[in-house]
Order: C-alpha cells, then structure tokens, then sequence
C-alpha cells in the first residue's frame, strides 16, 4: 500500500543455499541464526547494488519495482 521496497534477506539467503549449493554454514554463524561477515558483505553488496539501480532509474522516470532480486554473491 504504501510503495516500501523491501529486500528479501531470507530469499537471498535460501537461493545461496539451494540454488547456488553454498553450505548454510559458509553464511551464517553457529547459532543459526545470523550471518556471518562473509553473510553480511554479501548482502551489503546486494543491497547496495539495489540501492544504486533504483536511484538511476527514478532520475531516469522509471517505475521502480517493488521487489528487486537480483543475487550477485561475492
């Protein structure tokens, strides 16, 4: 409703583990629940990227998607 861009850290961490066969423990830290640094530059870089595209494409007048999904590991 309110036109919020979300990043999907759960999807992207689901397609590092099954689309890409990355462990689960190459990215996230013993207590299974948060990621490691490698985890998180990873999706520093995502997001950044995300960030990137969608302020070049509002200078442009593009319609920015709701939901951007591209995964680019390091």
């Amino acid at each position: 409703l309110r036109h919020v861009g979300i990043f999907p850290r759960f999807e992207v961490m689901r397609d590092w583990h099954e689309t890409q066969s990355i462990p689960v423990e190459s990215f996230v830290i013993a207590d299974g629940l948060h990621m490691n640094d490698w985890g998180y530059a990873c999706f520093a870089q995502l997001l950044g990227d995300d960030i990137i595209r969608s302020v070049g494409q509002i200078k442009l007048g593009v319609n920015v998607p709701a939901d951007v999904r591209t995964y680019r590991p390091m």
